[in-house]
């Protein structure tokens, strides 16, 4: 698992030795944090945060080397803004509708340092097929698809009617438009799709800019349109032939 994530930020053309103070955004029981503490430096510190109770209390007992503090579902995190030059965010997004994609994308740049990194991963565009047929064959409580101009596609389902935000009950899915959509304020320095991470995740490397826009309206995005039903067709066709 190290080896993926230094052969990532290597790709990028980044050094796990620029980034001072770095955050696992998302911890759960730590294995990032375990994984990444052996290539640190004295001066690099490491910290972590998760809405799950049970899993911060693992680290604090566990992982004495890192600060772990426990997150609510909405922003903000208790940390100072452009406190971590790098953010690691794996199968986080993966499991948040829209309107708390956008939250969290707006806190990730509050709390990145300038030129700071955010490290994440989502479902990308081979996970379409599958939840579309899911969705139609109404195994899910609730779903939904967005588009973004033409060609960016949001996916999102509730497994049970008992909300499970942040957890595995709750799916979604992004091809690279809806990400770039949903962080307009980070470049993306490096793509990955369908990387050895999180069950074959697309990965990003996102760096933050300096001269950041404003955040996608979700009113902007066009639920069950035809434009998000051609973008999953194609996808369709793309994968299977």
């Amino acid at each position: 698992m190290r080896a993926h994530y230094l052969e990532i930020i290597g790709q990028a053309g980044l050094s796990l030795s620029l980034f001072k103070k770095i955050l696992g955004f998302g911890c759960g029981v730590g294995r990032f944090l375990f994984s990444i503490s052996q290539e640190l430096a004295q001066d690099q510190e490491l910290c972590g945060c998760d809405v799950s109770e049970r899993f911060i209390e693992f680290c604090q007992n566990q992982i004495l080397f890192a600060q772990t503090n426990k997150s609510k579902i909405e922003p903000p995190l208790a940390y100072a803004s452009e406190m971590f030059s790098l953010v690691y965010a794996c199968s986080v997004y993966s499991h948040l509708p829209i309107e708390f994609q956008l939250k969290w994308a707006q806190e990730m740049y509050r709390i990145t340092a300038p030129g700071g990194c955010l490290f994440m991963s989502t479902h990308g565009p081979a996970y379409f097929p599958v939840m579309h047929q899911a969705r139609q064959a109404n195994t899910f409580s609730k779903s939904s698809i967005l588009s973004v101009d033409s060609t960016g596609l949001f996916m999102c389902c509730e497994i049970s009617s008992v909300s499970g935000l942040g957890q595995l009950e709750f799916a979604s899915a992004h091809n690279r438009t809806a990400v770039e959509h949903i962080f307009p304020f980070f470049d993306c320095r490096l793509y990955i799709p369908t990387s050895q991470i999180a069950a074959s995740q697309d990965v990003y490397v996102l760096v933050k800019r300096p001269d950041a826009g404003g955040l996608v309206d979700a009113k902007q995005c066009m639920e069950g349109s035809e434009d998000a039903q051609s973008v999953i067709f194609e996808y369709q066709a793309e994968l299977s032939g």
